[in-house]
């Protein structure tokens, strides 16, 4: 990315959602800039389990982000399997294609997957 900048202070991370889903995120991190001539913002960070080692369900890792007003501009997920998962997983999300503008906060926050 060119023109990179943190952006690690606008993130919110839902706790009730992390509770209940009985995983909880760490080192999360936040960059945002422009790539061949697009906007986009990279989240990236660690889930965890809240005890033990397997997970139950399939879980989407979601990444909201909204403008300076408020309003959602863009949204991905990265999808954590629990058949392959083992205790941990480090995950990076991108979200492109933004419009350019300040930014107001990023959200991340785990949910059931769709699939």
């Amino acid at each position: 990315m060119n023109n990179e900048r943190d952006v690690s202070g606008l993130i919110e991370n839902l706790e009730a959602f992390e509770e209940r889903m009985r995983v909880r995120f760490e080192g999360l991190s936040a960059w945002c800039g422009s790539h061949d001539g697009k906007y986009e913002v990279n989240v990236g960070g660690e889930l965890h389990l809240h005890d033990g080692s397997l997970l139950d369900h399939t879980i989407e890792i979601v990444a909201d982000v909204y403008n300076e007003s408020g309003q959602l501009i863009g949204t991905a997920y990265y999808l954590v399997k629990a058949i392959s998962f083992f205790g941990y997983e480090a995950f990076m999300i991108c979200i492109d294609k933004l419009p350019s503008g300040k930014l107001g906060k990023v959200r991340v926050y785990p949910k059931p997957a769709r699939y």
